[in-house]
């Protein structure tokens, strides 16, 4: 985790530069080879290939002067962090209020598994979803320690 931290401070101008913000940072491991998997988001939430090339140029030639300072051999990967992407920290859902969500929960609310709808509110305790119940507007408050998954939505 340390190293995720360190590397995550070399790149921090790249992510200014390019006016994108860092969403996760992690290895992971697929078929045997090690990916570090640099998600990005903007404003805008309009992250394209041509970004994320862009990106992962200016990031090569970062990590490469570090070269030493990694242990083993990684591929890179920068990616954005997609249209339902998962809210994983409590920025990240203060961030999102006013956008289309689903939350999913650990114990269902009355007869409902899950929500879809505009997050309204967010504290250290709950969040706030605007749904609608066939014609009518409701709110529901959903406890965060009953949130199963919180993520964007797409409404269609």
């Amino acid at each position: 985790m340390e190293q995720l931290s360190i590397i995550q401070g070399w790149l921090e101008p790249v992510f200014e530069k390019h006016n994108v913000q860092l969403y996760s940072l992690q290895f992971n491991k697929e078929m045997g080879m090690n990916i570090l998997q640099v998600a990005i988001t903007n404003e805008s939430d309009s992250i394209d290939l041509d970004i994320c090339a862009d990106v992962s140029e200016d990031i090569s030639t970062i990590l490469d002067a570090h070269e030493d300072a990694i242990d083993g051999e990684y591929y890179l990967e920068v990616c954005s962090a997609g249209a339902e992407r998962e809210l994983m920290n409590d920025q990240q859902i203060e961030e999102s209020i006013e956008k289309y969500v689903y939350v999913s929960f650990k114990k269902n609310i009355g007869d409902m598994e899950d929500v879809t709808g505009y997050l309204k509110e967010a504290n250290a305790e709950s969040v706030t979803v605007e749904y609608m119940n066939k014609t009518v507007r409701k709110r529901l408050s959903v406890a965060k320690d009953n949130i199963k998954k919180i993520r964007l939505a797409v409404k269609i």
